[in-house]
Protein backbone atom coordinates (compact mmCIF):
# COMPACT_ATOMS: atom_id res chain seq x y z
CA UNK A 1 0.00 0.00 0.00
CA UNK A 2 1.23 3.12 -1.22
CA UNK A 3 -0.17 6.77 -0.38
CA UNK A 4 1.11 9.05 -3.08
CA UNK A 5 0.58 13.12 -1.98
CA UNK A 6 0.34 14.46 -5.66
CA UNK A 7 0.75 18.21 -7.33
CA UNK A 8 0.33 19.07 -10.82
CA UNK A 9 1.56 22.99 -11.36
CA UNK A 10 -1.20 24.59 -13.63
CA UNK A 11 0.13 26.24 -16.82
CA UNK A 12 3.50 24.28 -16.53
CA UNK A 13 4.55 21.31 -18.59
CA UNK A 14 5.55 19.44 -14.78
CA UNK A 15 4.65 17.04 -12.41
CA UNK A 16 5.97 17.03 -9.22
CA UNK A 17 5.06 13.84 -6.53
CA UNK A 18 6.69 12.68 -3.15
CA UNK A 19 5.87 9.76 -1.96
CA UNK A 20 4.82 8.99 1.63
CA UNK A 21 4.63 5.30 2.19
CA UNK A 22 4.10 3.21 5.35
CA UNK A 23 6.76 1.24 6.60
CA UNK A 24 9.55 -0.36 5.16
CA UNK A 25 10.49 -2.37 2.15
CA UNK A 26 13.66 -4.47 1.11
CA UNK A 27 15.10 -1.92 -0.34
CA UNK A 28 15.71 -0.83 2.64
CA UNK A 29 18.29 -2.90 3.31
CA UNK A 30 21.87 -2.44 2.99
CA UNK A 31 22.79 -4.00 -0.07
CA UNK A 32 25.05 -6.78 1.09
CA UNK A 33 23.06 -6.76 4.35
CA UNK A 34 23.09 -10.55 6.30
CA UNK A 35 22.07 -11.26 9.68
CA UNK A 36 21.91 -13.86 12.12
CA UNK A 37 18.88 -15.49 13.73
CA UNK A 38 15.61 -14.32 13.07
CA UNK A 39 17.10 -11.84 10.31
CA UNK A 40 15.12 -8.98 9.08
CA UNK A 41 11.59 -9.53 8.56
CA UNK A 42 9.60 -7.17 6.29
CA UNK A 43 6.47 -6.53 7.86
CA UNK A 44 3.15 -5.22 5.83
CA UNK A 45 3.90 -1.58 5.02
CA UNK A 46 1.83 0.81 7.23
CA UNK A 47 2.48 4.74 8.16
CA UNK A 48 3.61 7.98 6.66
CA UNK A 49 7.03 7.51 5.61
CA UNK A 50 8.79 10.74 3.07
CA UNK A 51 10.51 9.03 0.33
CA UNK A 52 12.12 9.78 -3.19
CA UNK A 53 14.43 8.21 -5.07
CA UNK A 54 16.76 5.85 -3.68
CA UNK A 55 19.78 5.38 -1.89
CA UNK A 56 22.36 2.57 -2.09
CA UNK A 57 24.47 1.41 1.19
CA UNK A 58 26.50 -1.28 2.74
CA UNK A 59 26.47 -3.05 5.75
CA UNK A 60 28.78 -1.94 8.27
CA UNK A 61 27.57 -2.71 11.57
CA UNK A 62 30.52 -4.04 12.66
CA UNK A 63 33.12 -1.99 11.77
CA UNK A 64 30.68 0.58 13.24
CA UNK A 65 30.74 -1.55 16.50
CA UNK A 66 34.61 -1.47 16.60
CA UNK A 67 34.47 2.42 15.89
CA UNK A 68 31.81 2.83 18.79
CA UNK A 69 33.85 0.95 21.22
CA UNK A 70 36.54 3.22 20.80
CA UNK A 71 34.40 6.31 21.57
CA UNK A 72 33.29 4.74 24.52
CA UNK A 73 36.41 4.60 25.86
CA UNK A 74 37.49 8.20 24.98
CA UNK A 75 34.54 10.20 25.19
CA UNK A 76 31.82 7.72 27.22
CA UNK A 77 28.67 5.25 26.44
CA UNK A 78 25.96 7.89 25.63
CA UNK A 79 25.99 11.04 23.69
CA UNK A 80 23.44 13.35 26.09
CA UNK A 81 21.83 15.94 24.07
CA UNK A 82 23.39 14.48 20.92
CA UNK A 83 23.08 11.76 18.17
CA UNK A 84 22.54 8.13 19.66
CA UNK A 85 23.62 5.05 18.44
CA UNK A 86 20.86 3.70 16.38
CA UNK A 87 21.01 7.60 14.21
CA UNK A 88 25.01 7.63 14.59
CA UNK A 89 24.78 4.49 12.69
CA UNK A 90 23.00 5.68 9.59
CA UNK A 91 24.98 9.41 9.53
CA UNK A 92 28.17 6.73 9.68
CA UNK A 93 26.50 4.75 7.00
CA UNK A 94 25.95 7.61 4.82
CA UNK A 95 29.50 8.77 4.64
CA UNK A 96 30.80 5.48 4.25
CA UNK A 97 28.64 5.20 1.22
CA UNK A 98 29.37 8.95 -0.09
CA UNK A 99 33.06 9.19 0.71
CA UNK A 100 32.96 13.03 1.01
CA UNK A 101 36.16 15.29 1.37
CA UNK A 102 34.50 17.65 2.38
CA UNK A 103 32.05 17.33 5.67
CA UNK A 104 30.41 20.76 6.90
CA UNK A 105 28.74 19.87 10.34
CA UNK A 106 26.22 22.80 11.69
CA UNK A 107 26.19 22.57 15.23
CA UNK A 108 28.47 20.63 17.30
CA UNK A 109 27.12 20.04 20.54
CA UNK A 110 29.65 17.95 23.05
CA UNK A 111 31.85 17.01 19.62
CA UNK A 112 30.51 13.19 19.77
CA UNK A 113 29.03 13.70 16.15
CA UNK A 114 32.56 15.08 15.26
CA UNK A 115 34.99 12.65 16.25
CA UNK A 116 32.12 9.83 15.16
CA UNK A 117 32.56 11.97 11.25
CA UNK A 118 36.62 12.08 11.26
CA UNK A 119 36.27 8.13 12.15
CA UNK A 120 34.24 7.69 9.48
CA UNK A 121 36.45 9.84 6.82
CA UNK A 122 39.49 8.04 7.87
CA UNK A 123 38.00 4.82 6.11
CA UNK A 124 38.84 6.11 2.75
CA UNK A 125 41.41 8.40 3.30
CA UNK A 126 39.80 11.50 5.47
CA UNK A 127 38.04 14.95 4.89
CA UNK A 128 38.08 18.39 5.49
CA UNK A 129 35.82 18.95 8.40
CA UNK A 130 34.24 22.48 8.89
CA UNK A 131 32.30 22.91 12.65
CA UNK A 132 29.80 25.04 12.82
CA UNK A 133 28.42 26.65 16.41
CA UNK A 134 28.14 29.83 19.02
CA UNK A 135 29.75 27.44 21.41
CA UNK A 136 33.22 26.34 21.27
CA UNK A 137 32.82 23.54 23.72
CA UNK A 138 33.31 19.86 23.69
CA UNK A 139 35.57 17.19 21.77
CA UNK A 140 38.80 19.05 20.19
CA UNK A 141 39.45 17.83 16.70
CA UNK A 142 44.07 17.72 16.35
CA UNK A 143 44.12 16.99 13.07
CA UNK A 144 44.45 20.55 12.46
CA UNK A 145 45.46 20.64 9.23
CA UNK A 146 41.70 19.42 7.87
CA UNK A 147 39.79 20.63 10.53
CA UNK A 148 38.15 24.37 10.04
CA UNK A 149 36.56 25.24 13.24
CA UNK A 150 33.94 28.16 13.53
CA UNK A 151 33.01 27.47 16.62
CA UNK A 152 32.72 30.44 19.72
CA UNK A 153 34.14 33.38 19.03
CA UNK A 154 34.62 32.33 15.31
CA UNK A 155 30.95 31.48 14.87
CA UNK A 156 29.71 31.99 11.58
CA UNK A 157 26.17 30.83 10.77
CA UNK A 158 25.98 28.30 8.07
CA UNK A 159 24.52 30.81 5.55
CA UNK A 160 26.76 33.75 6.50
CA UNK A 161 29.76 31.71 5.05
CA UNK A 162 31.49 32.29 2.09
CA UNK A 163 31.70 29.28 0.85
CA UNK A 164 31.84 29.84 -2.86
CA UNK A 165 35.28 31.73 -2.28
CA UNK A 166 36.27 29.03 -0.03
CA UNK A 167 35.80 25.94 -1.95
CA UNK A 168 35.62 24.99 -5.83
CA UNK A 169 32.53 23.58 -7.47
CA UNK A 170 33.28 20.58 -7.44
CA UNK A 171 34.46 20.51 -3.72
CA UNK A 172 30.78 21.85 -2.46
CA UNK A 173 28.91 19.78 -5.46
CA UNK A 174 30.47 16.43 -3.66
CA UNK A 175 30.37 17.48 -0.17
CA UNK A 176 27.96 16.38 2.72
CA UNK A 177 26.14 19.32 4.86
CA UNK A 178 25.28 17.80 8.61
CA UNK A 179 22.36 19.81 9.98
CA UNK A 180 22.02 19.16 13.64
CA UNK A 181 21.58 22.90 14.76
CA UNK A 182 17.42 22.95 15.16
CA UNK A 183 17.00 25.54 12.20
CA UNK A 184 13.90 25.27 9.70
CA UNK A 185 14.97 22.57 7.43
CA UNK A 186 13.65 23.43 4.27
CA UNK A 187 15.28 26.61 4.59
CA UNK A 188 18.40 24.89 5.45
CA UNK A 189 17.79 23.37 2.32
CA UNK A 190 17.40 26.48 0.06
CA UNK A 191 20.62 28.22 1.61
CA UNK A 192 22.69 25.01 0.99
CA UNK A 193 21.69 25.12 -2.32
CA UNK A 194 22.41 28.71 -3.14
CA UNK A 195 26.05 27.84 -1.62
CA UNK A 196 26.17 24.98 -4.22
CA UNK A 197 25.91 22.15 -1.87
CA UNK A 198 24.13 18.92 -3.06
CA UNK A 199 24.49 16.41 -0.66
CA UNK A 200 22.17 17.09 2.71
CA UNK A 201 21.65 15.16 6.26
CA UNK A 202 18.98 15.99 8.66
CA UNK A 203 19.18 15.16 12.16
CA UNK A 204 15.90 16.16 14.33
CA UNK A 205 13.67 15.09 11.25
CA UNK A 206 10.45 15.63 13.48
CA UNK A 207 7.19 14.13 12.68
CA UNK A 208 4.40 16.63 10.79
CA UNK A 209 3.48 19.13 13.78
CA UNK A 210 6.28 17.79 16.32
CA UNK A 211 9.60 19.10 17.19
CA UNK A 212 11.41 22.34 17.94
CA UNK A 213 12.37 23.03 14.19
CA UNK A 214 9.93 23.08 11.07
CA UNK A 215 11.51 19.35 9.35
CA UNK A 216 11.35 18.01 5.74
CA UNK A 217 9.62 15.48 6.72
CA UNK A 218 6.71 18.30 8.37
CA UNK A 219 6.82 19.61 4.74
CA UNK A 220 6.37 16.16 3.28
CA UNK A 221 3.51 16.09 4.78
CA UNK A 222 1.93 18.93 2.64
CA UNK A 223 -1.11 20.59 3.19
CA UNK A 224 -4.52 20.16 3.20
CA UNK A 225 -5.63 21.29 -0.40
CA UNK A 226 -2.60 19.16 -1.39
CA UNK A 227 -4.72 15.96 -0.01
CA UNK A 228 -1.84 15.58 2.86
CA UNK A 229 -1.51 17.28 6.31
CA UNK A 230 -3.12 14.60 7.90
CA UNK A 231 -0.71 13.83 10.75
CA UNK A 232 0.33 17.52 11.58
CA UNK A 233 -3.03 17.69 12.23
CA UNK A 234 -3.05 14.84 14.54
CA UNK A 235 -0.33 16.45 16.50
CA UNK A 236 0.12 20.09 16.17
CA UNK A 237 -4.39 20.74 15.59
CA UNK A 238 -5.85 22.63 13.24
CA UNK A 239 -3.43 25.92 14.11
CA UNK A 240 0.05 24.85 13.40
CA UNK A 241 3.16 26.34 13.87
CA UNK A 242 6.04 26.70 11.58
CA UNK A 243 8.95 26.86 14.06
CA UNK A 244 12.90 27.46 14.32
CA UNK A 245 15.46 28.38 16.52
CA UNK A 246 15.13 25.95 19.39
CA UNK A 247 11.30 26.65 18.95
CA UNK A 248 12.53 30.45 19.92
CA UNK A 249 10.73 32.22 16.90
CA UNK A 250 7.21 30.36 15.62
CA UNK A 251 4.64 31.31 13.89
CA UNK A 252 1.02 30.24 12.54
CA UNK A 253 0.98 27.92 9.41
CA UNK A 254 -1.45 28.17 7.15
CA UNK A 255 -2.98 25.79 4.28
CA UNK A 256 -0.86 28.00 1.13
CA UNK A 257 2.59 28.04 3.39
CA UNK A 258 2.19 24.69 3.86
CA UNK A 259 1.70 23.94 0.34
CA UNK A 260 3.95 26.15 -0.78
CA UNK A 261 6.57 24.13 1.91
CA UNK A 262 5.80 20.78 0.20
CA UNK A 263 6.68 22.50 -3.45
CA UNK A 264 10.13 23.62 -2.29
CA UNK A 265 10.95 20.07 -1.49
CA UNK A 266 9.51 18.01 -4.54
CA UNK A 267 10.99 20.81 -6.60
CA UNK A 268 14.48 20.56 -5.43
CA UNK A 269 14.79 17.39 -3.96
CA UNK A 270 15.93 13.93 -6.43
CA UNK A 271 16.61 12.05 -3.36
CA UNK A 272 14.77 11.84 0.02
CA UNK A 273 15.62 8.75 1.86
CA UNK A 274 15.14 8.33 5.92
CA UNK A 275 17.27 5.73 7.81
CA UNK A 276 15.75 3.01 9.41
CA UNK A 277 16.23 2.50 12.70
CA UNK A 278 19.05 -0.52 12.94
CA UNK A 279 17.19 -2.21 16.23
CA UNK A 280 13.65 -2.28 17.47
CA UNK A 281 12.45 0.82 18.98
CA UNK A 282 11.44 -0.13 22.77
CA UNK A 283 9.32 3.67 22.76
CA UNK A 284 8.98 5.49 19.64
CA UNK A 285 6.93 7.96 20.84
CA UNK A 286 9.32 9.01 24.22
CA UNK A 287 11.23 11.89 22.85
CA UNK A 288 8.11 13.06 20.96
CA UNK A 289 5.73 13.09 23.65
CA UNK A 290 6.23 16.66 25.30
CA UNK A 291 4.80 17.68 21.54
CA UNK A 292 1.77 16.28 22.04
CA UNK A 293 -0.91 18.54 21.43
CA UNK A 294 -3.97 16.24 21.18
CA UNK A 295 -5.36 17.02 17.62
CA UNK A 296 -6.96 15.29 15.13
CA UNK A 297 -6.50 12.69 12.47
CA UNK A 298 -8.44 12.40 9.25
CA UNK A 299 -6.16 10.06 7.22
CA UNK A 300 -6.16 6.60 6.30
CA UNK A 301 -7.16 4.46 9.51
CA UNK A 302 -5.96 1.36 10.40
CA UNK A 303 -6.85 -1.03 13.13
CA UNK A 304 -4.37 -0.38 15.15
CA UNK A 305 -5.01 2.77 15.66
CA UNK A 306 -7.39 2.75 18.87
CA UNK A 307 -8.40 5.79 20.64
CA UNK A 308 -6.31 5.07 23.99
CA UNK A 309 -2.83 4.87 22.02
CA UNK A 310 -3.66 6.78 19.05
CA UNK A 311 -0.87 8.90 18.74
CA UNK A 312 1.77 6.08 19.50
CA UNK A 313 0.02 4.30 16.79
CA UNK A 314 0.65 7.32 14.48
CA UNK A 315 4.36 7.35 15.59
CA UNK A 316 5.11 4.12 15.14
CA UNK A 317 3.52 4.20 11.59
CA UNK A 318 5.38 7.59 10.40
CA UNK A 319 8.92 5.32 11.17
CA UNK A 320 10.38 2.28 9.09
CA UNK A 321 10.75 -1.21 10.39
CA UNK A 322 13.61 -1.90 12.06
CA UNK A 323 16.71 -3.78 10.13
CA UNK A 324 17.42 -5.98 13.28
CA UNK A 325 16.52 -6.63 16.82
CA UNK A 326 18.12 -5.44 19.67
CA UNK A 327 19.33 -8.91 20.26
CA UNK A 328 21.07 -8.82 17.60
CA UNK A 329 22.28 -5.38 17.66
CA UNK A 330 23.54 -5.65 21.48
CA UNK A 331 25.13 -8.60 20.57
CA UNK A 332 27.35 -7.04 17.66
CA UNK A 333 28.19 -3.79 19.66
CA UNK A 334 28.88 -5.86 22.77
CA UNK A 335 26.61 -3.60 24.58
CA UNK A 336 24.58 -4.81 28.01
CA UNK A 337 20.83 -4.89 25.80
CA UNK A 338 19.53 -2.27 28.74
CA UNK A 339 21.67 0.41 27.38
CA UNK A 340 21.06 -0.41 23.93
CA UNK A 341 17.14 -0.57 25.16
CA UNK A 342 17.70 3.39 26.21
CA UNK A 343 19.59 4.69 23.41
CA UNK A 344 16.85 3.50 21.05
CA UNK A 345 14.16 5.78 23.28
CA UNK A 346 15.83 8.94 21.57
CA UNK A 347 15.94 7.59 18.01
CA UNK A 348 13.98 10.44 15.72
CA UNK A 349 13.82 10.05 12.08
CA UNK A 350 16.69 11.27 10.06
CA UNK A 351 17.14 12.16 6.71
CA UNK A 352 19.12 12.21 3.52
CA UNK A 353 18.41 14.46 0.83
CA UNK A 354 20.43 15.07 -2.71
CA UNK A 355 19.69 18.18 -4.28
CA UNK A 356 18.82 18.86 -7.81
CA UNK A 357 21.71 20.57 -9.61
CA UNK A 358 21.29 23.98 -11.02
CA UNK A 359 20.43 23.68 -14.94
CA UNK A 360 21.66 26.36 -16.77
CA UNK A 361 18.29 28.66 -18.19
CA UNK A 362 17.53 28.13 -21.94
CA UNK A 363 19.09 31.57 -23.45
CA UNK A 364 22.41 32.04 -22.49
CA UNK A 365 22.31 36.02 -23.55
CA UNK A 366 19.06 36.60 -20.72
CA UNK A 367 18.76 38.59 -18.25
CA UNK A 368 17.41 35.44 -16.43
CA UNK A 369 20.82 34.03 -17.06
CA UNK A 370 22.84 36.82 -16.52
CA UNK A 371 21.43 37.13 -12.83
CA UNK A 372 21.52 33.52 -12.39
CA UNK A 373 25.75 33.34 -12.78
CA UNK A 374 27.11 33.25 -9.18
CA UNK A 375 29.47 36.11 -8.31
CA UNK A 376 32.89 35.87 -9.58
CA UNK A 377 34.89 34.28 -7.18
CA UNK A 378 37.66 35.03 -5.20
CA UNK A 379 39.77 32.13 -3.05
CA UNK A 380 40.55 32.75 0.30
CA UNK A 381 42.45 31.22 2.99
CA UNK A 382 39.91 32.70 5.43
CA UNK A 383 36.21 32.69 5.95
Amino acid sequence: MRLSLTLYLVGFVQFVSLTVSVGASNSDLPSDWTSGAGGWQSNPIKGYVCAKGSFHYHNTLAQFATTMKKRELELGLHNRGGLRYPNAYALWSVVLALKPKLIVESGVHNGHTSWLLRRASDTYGGATIVRLDPNAAGWKDNNTDRTIDLRGQRFKDFNNVRWQERFSSEALSTALVFFDDHQDQVQRLLQAKRHGFLHLYFDDNYIAGTGDAFSVKDACDGAESQGGGFVRLAFGGPKPFRCTNFKRQCHEAGDAELSRAYLTLTTNVEVYWEPAPFATLTAPYQVLRKYFDGGQYLGPKSNVWNVEHFHEAVVEASYKQPLLSLEEVARTLEIPKPDLEQEMQYFVPNAYVKLKAYTVPYSMNSRVFRNWLPPRRRYRTEF
